[in-house]
Parts: structure tokens; sequence; C-alpha cells
């Protein structure tokens, strides 16, 4: 059974990887893309509680480090996205931004960023960008002259 749970997930997260290098392919040839992204979406969620079902089912160590790469990617991308929105920083920091915070959050429970668990938290983050819906650029605050 721990296999069948292993197996599933991995589909599961190859199966986002591949959507997202696919809508990018369409993407960079000025193809349309705004169904893919809702398609995304819909992949990011349903592995995402394929995860949670294997970790819930036959909790082992590879689906709790695959559960903690998959939420930490999730609160990485979203933390980046709304320091963006708010001006803290710019679009091309998000991605950095995203990584520190899941390197962090891994490393809080003693994942080491590195090998498979580097490339899975990339695809993760990945996957976990295309969830997001489409930003333009931020609004800045400033302040009334007196």
């Amino acid at each position: 059974m721990n296999e069948t749970v292993i197996i599933i997930t991995l589909a599961a997260l190859l199966a986002i990887v591949v959507i997202g290098w696919v809508l990018y392919a369409l993407k960079s040839k000025g193809k349309d893309i705004s169904k893919g992204f809702e398609t995304a979406e819909k992949v990011a969620n349903i592995a995402n509680t394929v995860t949670d079902v294997a970790a819930t089912i036959a909790p082992n160590p590879v689906t709790s480090t695959l559960q903690k790469i998959a939420d930490a990617a999730k609160i990485g991308t979203n933390s980046a996205e709304q320091l963006y929105l708010n001006g803290s920083i710019t679009a091309d920091q998000r991605k950095a931004e995203a990584e520190k915070v899941l390197k962090t959050a891994l490393g809080l429970d003693g994942i080491a960023y590195e090998g498979d668990v580097a490339s899975l938290g990339d695809s993760a983050m990945e996957a976990a960008v295309k969830a997001l819906p489409k930003t333009g650029v931020a609004a800045k605050t400033t302040t009334p002259a007196a």
C-alpha cells in the first residue's frame, strides 16, 4: 500500500511539472494560455489533496516530506507575492524570496534543501506560482504632500 501511495504522489507532482512546462512552452510561442492556468490551479489543488490523503492514510517519511515541501513552497510563493504587491520587493526578487522562505521552512523540519528535495521544491514553487492569480504592477503608497 505504501508503494501505491508513493507512486500516486510522485505522479501528481510529475503532472504539475509537465503542465507547467507545457504552459510555459505555449506562452513562449504566443498562444493564449488563460485556460491552462485554470487547469494548472486545479492540478495543483488535486496534487495537494493527494499528498494530504497519502500522508494521512500511510504516514511515512516520503509522504510527510513531500507534503512539507508542497506546503512550504505554497507559503513561500504566497509570501513573496504579497511582498511584491505591497511594494516591499520587486518582481525580479519574488523567486529568491520564495526560495528563502521554502529553505527556512524545510530547515525548521530538519530537511536539507539539496538534491531531490531542491528539485521537488523548485517544481512545487513553479506549481504554486501557476496557481496564483495574475498580478499587475504593485501599487505604490505615497504620502500626500502637505
